[in-house]
């Protein structure tokens, strides 16, 4: 079974690739998929039940939201109005 953080990353893929999100919004689900990532994290580490290869996933997805973050609009403004 997929956890929320897997499943997060998946429908951030899935709306880059369809082009349905635009900057603010595919970077806004990369980050929320990174903190659904991070606090599972933070749970199984507790517990010692996170793997190496899990652990060197989350490194990636840190990793590729940092570069988005660099490469992403110089100004994000979401208007909550709509």
């Amino acid at each position: 079974m997929a956890t929320d953080a897997e499943l997060a990353a998946q429908a951030v893929d899935t709306l880059c690739s369809i082009g349905s999100a635009d900057a603010t919004s595919g970077l806004a689900a990369q980050a929320r998929a990174v903190q659904w990532a991070l606090d599972e994290a933070a749970f199984e580490l507790g517990g010692g039940r996170y793997s190496a290869e899990q652990r060197r996933q989350l490194a990636e997805q840190l990793v590729a939201l940092a570069s988005a973050l660099r490469a992403g609009p110089d100004k994000v403004v979401i208007d909550v109005s709509e």
